[in-house]
């Protein structure tokens, strides 16, 4: 549920997001022990995805870069070419000056509450991205990969 909850708001952002990728070799073991995982494709990098994990042991999120590739066109099996954990959490300090959406109250934090929940007594839910939080994490991980582009060329 969580998993699929990210996903909505990424598709909600335009961008495509899975919940599922087949992965080749020991690709799929860079991840750790995970509770689920969605890949959100970056927007003008379609072999690159920011992956978001629910940590098994530490009870948070943990965000990775990767690049992939299809090992067959068509088969749906990928083959993980470059991978990166990203510190996400360095993100969450930086003061957001993008428009709040309706319904959530964006919070430094990066978690996205309902509206009142925060006078509420009522412990905010750390499985709970902001959708705030998300666009700036995807845009973070663009302009990473438009760098290694750029870097790549030469």
């Amino acid at each position: 549920m969580i998993i699929e909850n990210i996903a909505v708001k990424a598709r909600y952002l335009g961008l495509t997001a899975h919940t599922h990728r087949i992965l080749t070799g020991a690709a799929q073991f860079k991840f750790g022990k995970h509770h689920g995982l969605v890949y959100i494709q970056l927007a003008k990098f379609p072999q690159n995805y920011l992956v978001i994990l629910i940590n098994a042991q530490e009870q948070n999120f943990k965000y990775a870069l990767i690049t992939l590739k299809e090992n067959d066109p068509g088969m749906g099996v990928f083959t993980v070419m470059d991978f990166a954990w990203v510190d996400a959490e360095k993100l969450k300090g930086v003061q957001n000056h993008s428009p709040q959406v309706p319904g959530f109250e964006n919070t430094p934090c990066g978690v996205g509450h309902a509206p009142g929940l925060l006078n509420s007594g009522h412990t905010p839910d750390p499985f709970d991205i902001d959708i705030g939080f998300l666009r700036d994490v995807h845009s973070y991980c663009r302009s990473v990969s438009l760098t290694q582009d750029r870097f790549n060329m030469f």
